[in-house]
């Protein structure tokens, strides 16, 4: 994971004035540091050429500059020559900035801030902003906090602030992606997809690529933009992060970012069945009766009626070899079709019927009426969506 501009942007925004620059709000940042006498004309330059790094941003009251604002253009060329990623400036003196620099950062996609508050020390934001890089730069770190949102927590406010936490720049609508894997994934594995990830067009300042599981999620966000059908953006997962033969599972879009545990599991059920089916990507949409199946099947009574009809099918088939739960999971896997059932078993479907008739004697329910064909449906359904959730 790595904090960039536009994450410290959307921490602060409610305080902050963009002057220029907002094509860098992707610029990666790797550290902050505080602009205070490095351009002062009496020490000739002594420190301002290596005072400053690569990818840091830098905060500063100008305070150097109050009896000479031609003194701040100075400051900025050297700090975009020096790769920083941005500047931040708290108001103190109401030095003013000539238009002339702003153009030029402007052309050089180099943010400049201004802060518009009393309340925000210079400290605060170096504090925050070390913190919120060493938090995003733990994978294993935003792992915790999407399990805890995916398996802990039921409060939608709590989910939203975790989220936030995963990545500040999210927008509430949403949509998540799970590239199932099937074993879980080692911290070099996922290491490489995410230098794949990085730089990609799939990288951008509100998504976030992570680990989960036995595998790894993108997480989309937007607000007002149009967004890319689910075509194009699995075609993109695959590719740039060298996963071919993965199955994907895609969640509905939802429409505020409390809602992102159940965007997950969603995408998590979907994968499995893309990976069930042999398809390219499986939206949760096109799950039918499975999409309430799924989020229900640890519930009591769900398995309970499930046990309840399932249990003296199995018991046959262990001391006759009946083959009925085979033929069970084929009728309803196929719809309750008994011509899609024979040929998948390679049995004639009067084969079939007769099976369904003996499950008919076992467990009094008869697939011939509409009633006890859809409690048939059900307690399988309910077996198939628990045996494959062990699997994440």
């Amino acid at each position: 994971m790595n904090y960039t501009i536009s994450d410290f942007y959307n921490t602060y925004k409610e305080n902050l004035r963009l002057l220029c620059g907002k094509g860098g709000f992707s610029r990666r940042v790797g550290s902050v540091g505080i602009l205070d006498y490095e351009f002062l004309p009496e020490i000739s330059g002594k420190y301002r050429h290596y005072n400053f790094d690569e990818g840091q941003l830098v905060v500063s009251t100008l305070m150097y500059a109050r009896d000479n604002p031609n003194l701040v253009a100075d400051a900025i060329k050297d700090l975009i020559n020096a790769g920083t990623c941005g500047l931040v400036i708290k108001d103190i003196f109401r030095i003013h900035i000539p238009d002339t620099i702003l153009r030029y950062a402007e052309a050089k996609n180099y943010p400049v801030f201004v802060l518009e508050t009393d309340n925000i020390y210079v400290e605060d934001i170096i504090f925050d902003v070390k913190t919120a890089i060493i938090r995003q730069s733990s994978a294993g770190n935003v792992e915790r906090v999407l399990d805890a949102i995916t398996t802990s927590l039921t409060n939608e406010q709590e989910v939203f602030s975790h989220a936030k936490l995963i990545n500040p720049s999210f927008e509430t609508q949403h949509k998540v992606y799970y590239i199932f894997q099937g074993d879980r994934m080692s911290r070099d594995s996922f290491a490489d997809r995410l230098r794949r990830y990085i730089g990609s067009p799939l990288d951008i300042p509100e998504a976030t690529l992570a680990p989960l599981g036995r595998g790894i999620l993108y997480i989309t966000t937007w607000e007002h933009k149009a967004f890319l059908k689910d075509t194009a953006i699995v075609e993109a997962i695959k590719e740039e992060l060298d996963l071919p033969d993965a199955s994907v599972g895609i969640s509905s879009t939802h429409y505020y970012l409390g809602e992102l545990g159940y965007s997950i599991r969603e995408a998590m059920y979907a994968a499995l069945i893309s990976g069930e089916w042999g398809d390219n990507f499986v939206s949760f949409d096109d799950l039918g009766l499975l999409r309430m199946v799924f989020p229900l099947t640890g519930d009591k009574t769900m398995q309970d009626f499930s046990r309840g009809i399932l249990s003296p099918i199995r018991d046959f088939d262990i001391e006759n070899n009946g083959k009925l739960m085979e033929t069970l999971a084929a009728w309803a896997g196929y719809g309750m079709s008994f011509p899609e059932a024979a040929k998948d078993l390679h049995q004639h479907e009067n084969t079939l019927r007769y099976r369904m008739d003996k499950i008919a004697q076992i467990t009094g329910l008869d697939f011939k009426k509409a009633s006890d064909a859809q409690q048939l449906n059900m307690a399988y359904l309910i077996d198939y969506c628990k045996e494959l959730k062990e699997k994440l």
